[in-house]
């Protein structure tokens, strides 16, 4: 059921996860927002921005990409964003004070309910703690492989079982 306010999500949520619900105050830039450790994962639930339809975005921190294979842990991220399309699908991004890697999602509030926002907490927070035991959730392609390299007109590779880091 969907619910009437982020007041309300807040503390369905907070809830379900058995944890006392924060006083919600806005931040220095006009944000609203809560932050979960789920799975030693800090999962944030914001509000949208004032104005907007109102969304609930969560912003979930993956943590730093693997020393000396950044750039093949970018491209592996930017390869799932190219995958992960659809109107609310969430994405790979950047914390551009850390370079950490985030993965930001927006629902629609009025999609949202709190039930079904924690069950997509913990699958999330679930694949961020793997990702960081295996940033490519297995090995990516060899360096030759990637789709930068093809020659133009080819064909993009079949998505192998198991490649989707939301499957």
């Amino acid at each position: 059921m969907a619910v009437a306010s982020f007041q309300v999500l807040c503390e369905g949520v907070c809830g379900l996860f058995g944890v006392t619900p924060p006083r919600l105050q806005a931040d220095a830039n006009g944000l609203t927002g809560f932050t979960l450790q789920v799975q030693d994962v800090d999962i944030s639930v914001v509000e949208g921005p004032a104005g907007a339809t109102p969304a609930v975005l969560l912003l979930v921190e993956f943590g730093a990409p693997p020393a000396g294979r950044e750039l093949q842990a970018w491209h592996a991220l930017l390869d799932a964003n190219f995958l992960l399309l659809g109107a609310h699908a969430p994405c790979f991004s950047r914390n551009p004070v850390t370079g950490d890697v985030v993965l930001q999602q927006a629902s629609a509030l009025q999609d949202v309910s709190c039930e079904a926002l924690v069950e997509r907490i913990r699958s999330i927070a679930e694949v961020a703690a793997r990702w960081r035991q295996d940033p490519f959730l297995g090995e990516p392609p060899a360096a030759g492989d990637w789709p930068g390299n093809r020659p133009p007109g080819a064909a993009m590779p079949d998505s192998r079982p198991g490649a989707s880091v939301f499957a």
